[in-house]
This record gives structure tokens, C-alpha cells and sequence, in this order.
């Protein structure tokens, strides 16, 4: 996992007015692909943080979410 969460880079969140207009689309873009769903306001502070700072990179950012969605379909499957 890159970040638990953005206080252990010790900067505030930015969020989603403060975006960069790209920065948005990108983080939208990448959770209605991967994810299947819209992305919602706390995954704009994160991960638009992140890409704006320069923390992480789009292909870090769809690495993540690939490997957060491959971790939810197996607690899925294990639970049946």
C-alpha cells in the first residue's frame, strides 16, 4: 500500500473544487473502469492528492486500484 493516508506525507488533502480539471477526470476515469463506480469525494482528496504532488503516478494510482479491486473479489469469493 503507497499511503495509509495523506497525514503521513504531512499535507492536508486537497479537495475536489481544488482539482485540477485533468487530475479529476483521471481519478473519475480509472474508478469507472477498474472500480465499475463513479469516483466519490474521499477518493478525489486521496488519490488527486497524491497525483498532483507528484507522490505517485497514473500507472502507480491504476496498479493500486487493480490490486485493491483483485483483493475485494477474493474477500468475495472466500465469503460464499
Amino acid at each position: 500500500k503507497l499511503f495509509e493516508t495523506l497525514e503521513e506525507l504531512d499535507e492536508p488533502e486537497k479537495v475536489q473544487a481544488d482539482l485540477d480539471d485533468d487530475t479529476k477526470k483521471i481519478v473519475d476515469d480509472m474508478y469507472r473502469e477498474i472500480l465499475q463506480e463513479p469516483a466519490d469525494e474521499e477518493a478525489f482528496q486521496y488519490w488527486g492528492s497524491l497525483l498532483e504532488r507528484g507522490k505517485i503516478t497514473k500507472d502507480e494510482m491504476r496498479q493500486a486500484l487493480l490490486e485493491s479491486q483483485e483483493e475485494f473479489n477474493k474477500n468475495v469469493k472466500d465469503s460464499d
